[in-house]
């Protein structure tokens, strides 16, 4: 299936339809090299100490002509049929982490209250406007973080200009005035896992088994 010349897994959009509402949280699993290395990373924070199923975390924001929208702070994922933009915060339409290359989604839902969901959605808009970049160093720090098993610690590569997706979405929560990981855990330490366990799941999606000897 296409949508606007891309390639979209129409069960997956189906999911997002289903399950997508300003204030929840969305988390994918995709096999690239990048998300992979960002899993294996996190096994440092993962209730079992495997590698996390979670590479990347975004937020839904209010859906536009009956299609939810995204905001996230992304690297320049090179997906077939998507147009790079730069790194960094951004907002998307949920046809991006639709590809069939996503093979496992979740949707979590923290339960904003009204007046919540509006100092939300000013905060996302605020980042947004502020010129934040996507930095690798972040992660790398946050790594570190993990490895010390001292979320508190800011590493060297600290730069106020620069937003990983994790740091991303828990900034837009503690403008609504949730933040259920606390001051133990350093903004630009947050990682997708831990959004993962921090709020109750509403949804979940795994992508059918390939059959027996395909791609043999």
């Amino acid at each position: 299936m296409k949508v606007y010349g891309r390639s979209i897994n129409p069960e997956l959009l189906s999911f997002w339809y289903d399950h997508a509402a300003i204030g929840r949280i969305g988390l994918v699993h995709i096999d690239i090299v990048m998300a992979r290395l960002i899993g294996w990373a996190e096994r440092q924070v993962t209730p079992d100490g495997e590698p996390s199923p979670w590479a990347h975390v975004f937020v839904f924001m209010h859906p536009r002509s009956g299609v939810p929208w995204i905001a996230e702070s992304d690297l320049n994922v090179p997906l077939p049929g998507f147009r790079p933009k730069p790194n960094g915060p951004q907002e998307n339409l949920i046809y991006k982490w639709s590809h069939p290359a996503v093979d496992h989604a979740v949707v979590l839902d923290p339960a904003l209250q009204d007046h919540q969901l509006t100092q939300f959605e000013e905060g996302v808009r605020q980042i947004l406007r502020a010129g934040y970049t996507y930095r690798v160093g972040e992660l790398a720090d946050a790594l570190v973080a993990m490895v010390k098993r001292d979320l508190s610690y800011r590493g060297p590569l600290h730069r106020d200009d620069a937003m990983h997706c994790g740091h991303f979405v828990r900034e837009c929560l503690r403008a609504a005035g949730c933040d259920p990981l606390g001051p133990g855990v350093l903004p630009e330490n947050t990682v997708p896992d831990l959004i993962a366990h921090a709020f109750p799941v509403v949804a979940e999606w795994h992508a059918p088994p390939e059959p027996d000897g395909a791609g043999a």
